[in-house]
């Protein structure tokens, strides 16, 4: 169910081909919050998600018996799994389009956690929220950029010398 306070994702392992096998894909739950099986969503993407659903069922409508229920969020026409090359060609107009540098879809869960990090959040919720179970991942996808650097050096200015008046001047 989608409402404004969480939203239940499935995500899926894509099918693999290893010296000549092909590995079926399986759908399985996020890792976010294991008790649940959600996550906090603003509701603005909460919106999205409705809009989407409802252009999903007109979709399902016209796809009639072709139309494949796998439960999937963002499926293609006929409801199936989206093609992994279909995805990275959407990805690249996107990126086009928008006017942004180009880059891999994987370089958004870097921007994603660097944006967590600016807003100062605390990094076991950055882990919960992109799904890593370890401080390392954090320590590889956040990067610590100027702004940061900036509201920090303002934060200890605040803290050692609002309401003191200027700093103590060395002898």
């Amino acid at each position: 169910m989608i409402t404004a306070a969480s939203q239940t994702v499935g995500t899926s392992t894509p099918a693999t081909a290893q010296r000549g096998r092909t590995y079926a894909r399986r759908q399985t739950q996020p890792s976010l919050a294991p008790e649940s099986g959600s996550f906090p969503c603003p509701g603005a993407i909460v919106d999205l998600l409705l809009a989407h659903r409802e252009s999903q069922s007109v979709e399902r409508q016209r796809a009639a018996q072709l139309w494949s229920e796998e439960g999937w969020i963002f499926a293609d026409e006929t409801g199936r799994a989206i093609n992994p090359r279909t995805d990275w060609d959407s990805w690249k107009r996107l990126l086009a389009t928008a006017g942004v540098r180009d880059g891999r879809l994987h370089d958004a869960r870097h921007t994603a956690a660097t944006d967590l990090l600016l807003l100062g959040v605390h990094e076991r919720t950055i882990m919960s929220v992109l799904g890593w179970s370890t401080t390392a991942m954090a320590s590889r996808y956040t990067h610590v950029i100027t702004p940061i650097h900036n509201d920090l050096a303002s934060r200890l200015d605040d803290l050692l010398w609002s309401g003191r008046g200027a700093p103590i001047e060395p002898n």
